[in-house]
């Protein structure tokens, strides 16, 4: 019992939360009704809408997964979640309740507290999710050590900004040669200009490390990227792996690397043997370990092309293998997938994944 509770605790914490919310909100709506006086016969009426508000919200919350993602990084699409789990869940009490109108349990019940409670607790529940990257994120401190600029914005960048975000790396921007990338701003890191302003933004940040994140352009372009980096005296310049690399098994697919002779070489890019890798995937069960990051979602999908037999996820990442289950499912509905969260250092965990699906094939990311 311990152990389940110390494993589900975030959870616990988050339903005991909403039900208070819940219960809270439906005062404060009786409250906002009757002008702060609530009549006493409708007490009677304010704890039948508690009862039932708990009755119907906690369950869609949890089947719309609002305690499956991580609570400091709420996103835009997190947020939409919870709207649309907090509109459901007020959908069906609001119905309940007016056809109840004319029985014991609603009866003389003010219509007004439905519309009243939807907003408050759209309000509240939403503000409790975001709260804490919020105040993270205004009193986050500003981060020591080697400045670093990634180059390229896309969703590799994206990513890897991410997850910076989360440690005391310190991330100046990004640079991108996108028209419509420049001046936004990503994870709170800006976009400071494109390629060819290289040199002035190393200069004037004090750039000490670039990371290039578009490891699949031709090697002439990662070439001059490299040659402006270092003429502007950045020597720590690294790379994300490309995909003909993550194939050969060549890398550590969840790190960068550091720029390699190959990079710079200005070959043509070689093409991948298509058939020999479907030789190789198809009809197998397939598993894949940090599955939800930017290098290992899209090996989901390079793989899923291949038809395997099985594709099974694996990541400690809960709102990136939501996310994942998402757009995989939506890609390849016809492929039987696997979901499953955890770390790879749990060695009882991955005894049991393995034993679980028994794949033929294992991609580290």
């Amino acid at each position: 019992m311990t152990n389940f509770l110390k494993k589900n605790k975030k959870y616990l914490f988050l339903l005991i939360a909403d039900a208070l919310i819940i219960i809270l909100v439906a005062w404060l709506s009786f409250l906002l009704r009757f002008e702060w006086a609530i009549p006493q016969k409708y007490f009677f009426h304010l704890k039948n809408f508690i009862i039932l508000s708990l009755l119907i919200s906690l369950p869609i919350f949890y089947w719309q997964k609002l305690y499956h993602f991580s609570w400091a990084y709420v996103s835009i699409s997190d947020l939409y979640r919870i709207i649309k789990a907090i509109t459901l869940s007020n959908l069906i009490i609001g119905s309940i309740i007016l056809l109840c109108l004319g029985f014991e349990p609603f009866s003389g019940f003010p219509r007004s507290i439905i519309l009243i409670n939807y907003f408050f607790t759209l309000l509240a529940i939403s503000g409790f999710r975001a709260g804490k990257r919020i105040f993270s994120e205004t009193l986050r401190p500003a981060k020591a050590g080697h400045k670093i600029l990634i180059i390229g914005a896309g969703e590799a960048g994206e990513e890897l900004a991410r997850n910076i975000s989360k440690t005391s790396l310190n991330l100046v921007g990004f640079v991108d040669d996108n028209e419509l990338k420049q001046n936004a701003i990503i994870h709170n890191y800006p976009v400071l200009g494109k390629r060819r302003d290289l040199p002035e933004i190393i200069k004037n940040y004090e750039i000490e490390e670039v990371i290039i994140t578009f490891p699949s352009v031709p090697q002439k372009i990662t070439r001059e990227t490299v040659e402006i980096c270092r003429k502007a005296g950045v020597q720590k310049i690294k790379i994300l792996p490309s995909m003909r690399e993550i194939m050969d098994g060549k890398v550590t697919l969840a790190n960068v690397r550091e720029v390699s002779i190959e990079d710079l070489l200005g070959r043509e890019e070689v093409k991948i043997d298509k058939e020999a890798i479907k030789n190789f995937i198809y009809g197998k069960k397939v598993l894949i370990t940090g599955a939800a990051g930017s290098i290992g979602s899209h090996l989901c999908q390079e793989i899923s092309n291949f038809s395997p037999e099985k594709l099974i996820a694996f990541d400690q990442n809960e709102t990136g293998i939501f996310r994942l289950e998402q757009d995989l499912d939506k890609k390849f509905p016809e492929i039987p997938k696997i979901f499953e969260i955890g770390d790879v250092c749990d060695q009882k965990k991955i005894e049991y994944l393995f034993s679980k699906t028994k794949p033929d094939i294992v991609f580290h990311a």
